[in-house]
């Protein structure tokens, strides 16, 4: 991940060099962590050839978790989560990066950047006139994508 960043702050510091227009749109995935669904993260580390006693390691350390809420004094049953990977383990980031790894890769010059749960857009060229319809449609194929 930090070459990611590292790739995008040489990238705009190059722009500003060589005077040219860069733009950036940076997305942050709402509850992202919370959003990966654990039977298409395990389909999806396959399909990264990952081999399979790791695969099945990750996925009896995700299966059976579960949770209860509590209103007042009143407990639910408990349910069992079907996505999500647990927040603050060093693990997370590294699963969602396999989770979203067949992200859409944009065209027409735009770079892609994923920092854990974050991603960036960004391009630089002559003029905003040239780069923002590019940027635009780089933005529509990922929010379809999201």
């Amino acid at each position: 991940m930090p070459q990611q960043v590292h790739r995008l702050v040489e990238h705009i510091s190059e722009g500003f060099k060589k005077k040219r227009k860069t733009v950036a749109v940076f997305f942050d995935v709402a509850k992202a962590f919370d959003r990966v669904w654990h039977a298409g993260l395990i389909h999806k580390l396959y399909t990264l050839e990952l081999p399979d006693r790791l695969v099945l390691i990750i996925h009896n350390y995700l299966n059976n978790r579960n949770f209860t809420f509590r209103h007042e004094n009143t407990y639910s049953t408990k349910r069992i989560l079907k996505a999500g990977v647990p927040q603050g383990s060093t693990l997370s980031p590294l699963l969602y990066s396999a989770y979203v790894n067949d992200i859409p890769r944009p065209s027409n010059g735009v770079q892609l950047a994923l920092f854990a749960d974050d991603t960036a857009l960004y391009l630089r060229g002559n003029n905003y006139r040239d780069t923002t319809p590019r940027l635009q449609r780089a933005i529509d194929e990922l929010t379809r994508w999201l």
